[in-house]
């Protein structure tokens, strides 16, 4: 085979529920996008028509690879990441085994691979985009002087509380984005950090042997994971919005983000209307 083709992917694990969150979509692959990425890989085991409709476009300009994921039509599937609450014979929709597919399908596609959710993505902070992060992190050539490359990098989850943004009121009413939704919102000013067991990672697809969901767990012999600081970079994971001492917490540790915000948020916009 030949070498990658494209210097970033993301894999992203099966989208379930007949998944047909448009904008949150849309915003989750343009930012991608912006950040460096060339090709984002989906696993369909349900999605709702809009979805599956801007999947499709996306996939025929080149930009995505969807896959089907019909694993209940063969084993008994845990609906949820608890095991002790959601029983079944393959952990939460089969989501590991879905990550090393992904990994292997992208060895040769792609030198770099993103394991996260649709609601995450890694925001370099102290650089603009992902190729000045790994350039800066490990750089090519630094053995001769000492620096070492690295092969995996961990990234700490922030959790950004999901507050739609005033701009997609504006939105025609027909694009189905409700406010109850709290749908993606890129431009979030407050996050906070967890305590680093729900990280992600950026992996060299050629040095991994098996893919987990928050780390790689088998590597090739010689293979380096850095952890990367979260001044450097963050997962910025979208979730529900937090209350109580968490929400305090969040209050006392501002953090803004400039990256590209206006061209992310108007690009979003423009590609909901082209879509709907």
């Amino acid at each position: 085979p030949t070498g990658p083709k494209v210097d970033f992917a993301v894999c992203l694990p099966m989208l379930f529920g007949r998944y047909d969150r448009l904008l949150h979509l849309l915003q989750s692959v343009e930012f991608y996008r912006l950040l460096g990425a060339s090709l984002v890989t989906v696993y369909n085991y349900s999605l709702g028509p809009n979805v599956d409709a801007a999947l499709h476009l996306y996939a025929k300009a080149g930009l995505a690879n969807v896959l089907p994921w019909p694993v209940s039509e063969h084993l008994n599937v845990s609906t949820g990441w608890r095991l002790n609450r959601n029983p079944g014979d393959v952990h939460y929709y089969g989501q590991i085994g879905c990550m090393t597919d992904c990994l292997y399908r992208s060895a040769h596609r792609a030198r770099w691979v993103f394991m996260n959710d649709i609601d995450e993505v890694v925001v370099p902070h102290a650089y603009a985009n992902w190729s000045e992060m790994v350039s800066a992190l490990s750089p090519v050539g630094g053995e001769s002087n000492g620096v070492q490359r690295f092969s995996v990098f961990t990234f700490k989850n922030g959790i950004f509380p999901l507050e739609p943004h005033a701009i997609y009121r504006k939105l025609p009413a027909r694009a189905c984005v409700h406010e109850t939704e709290a749908d993606v919102d890129y431009l979030r000013t407050l996050r906070l950090v967890t305590d680093g067991r729900a990280t992600k990672v950026l992996v060299d697809s050629r040095s991994v042997v098996h893919q987990g969901v928050h780390r790689a767990d088998t590597l090739l012999q010689g293979a380096l994971v850095l952890n990367v600081p979260e001044q450097a970079a963050l997962l910025h994971h979208y979730n529900f919005p937090i209350v109580g001492a968490l929400m305090e917490d969040l209050m006392k540790t501002k953090q803004y983000i400039f990256f590209k915000k206006k061209n992310l948020l108007y690009l979003t916009h423009f590609l909901l209307r082209y879509f709907v």
